[in-house]
């Protein structure tokens, strides 16, 4: 009977594991262009126009085998990586499986919320150490928390993360409770490290609403952020310089000791600037029209032709290139533009392709349909 190889053994195997742990080095992600595996696999592109779905498959379970995974994954995040995409490996020596439940879509749905946020100027690491802790809470399995760590990565290192169909079902299945818990952690992620984020809290008030919170609190709630920690003012004991703060938890005195009341000057002209700049910023929010949703307007006006075949192509998942070529020559139209121009609009609605063509097959994404119809 043939012994079993151990694929780790085998000398090419370990120089593609050196090369993906030395690009890890400490760190246990890896942030690539899934274009740099695709190398490490010694795959030459030709006329592909993207990832053929079992060469793509066959890359993932190869990851799995040498004690890795890889983000996106199709079965959990319905998304197939394509060429120049940016993808996520991390370390899963153990072979923890991700499953979908209910705590990893709640998961995942921050991620896509508080992507949209940080996204909207620099990601820090402390981004990712607030979305990290937040997490936390969930209490998801080994599995589903280590793919949601490397979805962390990925989704803050997209342009945009889309509100689709799946984003507003999740939200359906919240509590009000859990709504507003969602909605001030996002808050306190556009004023990380107590900081006004101008750009940030913009996206934030397209935000909030998807949760269902009145955006015109805003205000009241970023300026509570910005002082529950810093008090200006403090009761200083006559003997011992004790300080008590007003607006924090306060501390009481072993004995009555008599007191004054001392203003901390530097506090205070901080607190007033930073609730002017707050004052401002957000003046101009609440004065704005609905300025961003004009830019979808550009892309409403497209060609009634190949719209008519994104109409035709989402209602099916799969379809033989062939049958749609012909469709096209029938209608007086280019395959290959058509999806050029259906992508071109998907990117610019949700920030993803909705059509994929590896040559033979035609693969739809139809989580998009109600987006983008």
């Amino acid at each position: 009977m043939p012994t079993e190889v151990n694929v780790r053994d085998i000398s090419k195997i370990q120089t593609l594991i050196a090369h993906i742990e030395n690009e890890m080095q400490s760190d246990k992600f890896l942030v690539k262009s899934i274009d740099w595996i695709l190398a490490l696999w010694e795959y030459e592109r030709k006329d592909e126009k993207s990832i053929h779905k079992e060469y793509a498959d066959a890359i993932i379970g190869g990851l799995r085998r040498i004690g890795f995974d890889i983000v996106p994954d199709y079965e959990i995040d319905k998304k197939r990586f394509n060429f120049g995409d940016i993808c996520v490996i991390y370390k899963n020596e153990e072979c923890h499986s991700a499953k979908l439940t209910t705590k990893y879509e709640r998961s995942d749905l921050f991620i896509k919320l508080a992507s949209r946020i940080v996204n909207a100027d620099k990601v820090t690491d402390e981004d990712f150490i607030f979305v990290e802790q937040y997490l936390q809470s969930y209490n998801n399995t080994v599995g589903n928390h280590l793919h949601l760590m490397a979805t962390i990565r990925w989704r803050f290192s997209l342009k945009k993360q889309a509100i689709d169909k799946q984003v507003q079902n999740t939200i359906g299945t919240l509590t009000s409770e859990q709504r507003t818990l969602m909605g001030n952690a996002l808050i306190r992620l556009a004023c990380i490290n107590g900081d006004i984020h101008p750009k940030r809290i913009d996206d934030l008030k397209k935000v909030l609403p998807l949760l269902g919170i009145d955006v015109e609190n805003i205000h009241s709630q970023i300026h509570r952020l910005l002082t529950d920690s810093n008090g200006f003012a403090v009761i200083e004991k006559k003997s011992d310089a004790t300080e008590f703060t007003i607006n924090g938890k306060s501390s009481s005195a072993e004995q009555y000791v008599a007191s004054h009341v001392t203003i901390n000057q530097k506090k205070l002209r901080t607190l007033e600037q930073q609730t002017k700049v707050a004052r401002e910023i957000l003046s101009d929010i609440f004065a704005e029209e609905e300025a961003a949703e004009s830019k979808d307007v550009a892309a409403d006006n497209m060609s009634n032709m190949w719209m008519d075949m994104l109409k035709l192509l989402f209602t099916q998942e799969t379809w033989k290139r062939v049958e749609i070529e012909d469709i096209c020559k029938k209608r007086g139209l280019m395959l290959g533009a058509v999806l050029e121009q259906i992508n071109d609009y998907a990117y610019e609605k949700v920030d993803d392709a909705v059509v994929e063509d590896d040559g033979e097959n035609i693969y739809v994404t139809l989580d998009y349909k109600n987006v983008l119809l």
